[in-house]
């Protein structure tokens, strides 16, 4: 078609295809991937072509939270990063010839410039510069700082940079030998991290026995007194286990007893979520 015929009168192909490679490779989406933003179209004046330039890359290694989850961006895909329409990146790869020269690209960069090694020795290197600066702000910024350096991910750092590294060449191995696709990301893909997920179905259920003690407490408590009553509608599950125990056994045991496991139930979910935030 024409723009098959009349492209490379416009566009220097080969920068593109490399300049393509590099973005999707370190998984910079608040870019040209998936807007019009952060980058420049230079007019190179000897051959007179187009060249694509990135700029402000400080949303690369997969760190734009806007697209995708953090494992979408690990495992994007290099044939269609995003799940919107970007017509001359589909048009260019779909030229012949050009999809292959893209995955030879891509290939080379990765047992280069974005070789595990070298990266590894690349973060250790910026990483002990940047250091005694982070240390300046105290040790809770030295832990956050350690966990965005991090071989494996945490609750509070769901996409650290060794990880990223390890599992992106992961995905792009296995997309260059055929045996995965990758994944196109999108906006607006906000889902919790795995491990909140224990934490807030064990919050349901807390909340769901809770609920059922509330109820008992305030039928027990006004069955025994209007002040009782209403002190279990307000200072569940305490309340309603000082009534059970110490002031009418005969109609507030049982009940007691449910609130002291909820209040046992609270303090050892607290524990946890404690837990589960320190890692």
């Amino acid at each position: 078609d024409e723009f098959e015929a009349r492209y490379t009168d416009y566009l220097d192909v080969d920068q593109f295809l490399k300049f393509i490679a590099c973005n999707v490779i370190v998984c910079n989406l608040d870019s040209f991937l998936s807007g019009s933003q952060n980058h420049y179209i230079y007019l190179e004046p000897e051959s007179n072509r187009f060249q694509f330039l990135p700029w402000d890359m400080d949303h690369s290694f997969g760190a734009f939270h806007l697209m995708g989850t953090p494992d979408t961006r690990r495992n994007m895909s290099i044939d269609k990063p995003v799940t919107d329409h970007r017509p001359i990146i589909a048009r260019v790869l779909g030229v012949p010839g050009n999809r292959e020269k893209y995955h030879g690209y891509i290939e080379a960069y990765m047992e280069s410039i974005f070789d595990r090694d070298a990266m590894f020795a690349k973060i250790d290197f910026v990483s002990s510069h940047v250091r005694p600066m982070v240390s300046l702000n105290g040790d809770d910024a030295i832990e956050r700082f350690d966990r965005m350096l991090a071989d494996e991910p945490s609750i509070r750092e769901q996409n650290p940079l060794k990880f990223f590294v390890v599992k992106r060449h992961e995905s792009i191995n296995a997309q260059l030998a055929g045996t995965a696709g990758g994944e196109s990301v999108g906006f607006g893909e906000f889902p919790l991290p795995r491990q909140l997920v224990p934490i807030m179905i064990s919050l349901a259920v807390l909340a769901l026995l809770s609920t059922i003690g509330w109820i008992w407490g305030i039928v027990a408590g006004f069955r025994g007194s209007t002040l009782w009553g209403c002190l279990n509608i307000f200072f569940s599950p305490l309340a309603p286990a000082i009534y059970g125990f110490g002031v009418r056994r005969d109609l507030g045991f049982k009940c007691a007893v449910f609130a002291t496991l909820c209040i046992f139930g609270w303090i050892a979910w607290v524990v946890f979520v404690v837990n589960q935030f320190s890692n």
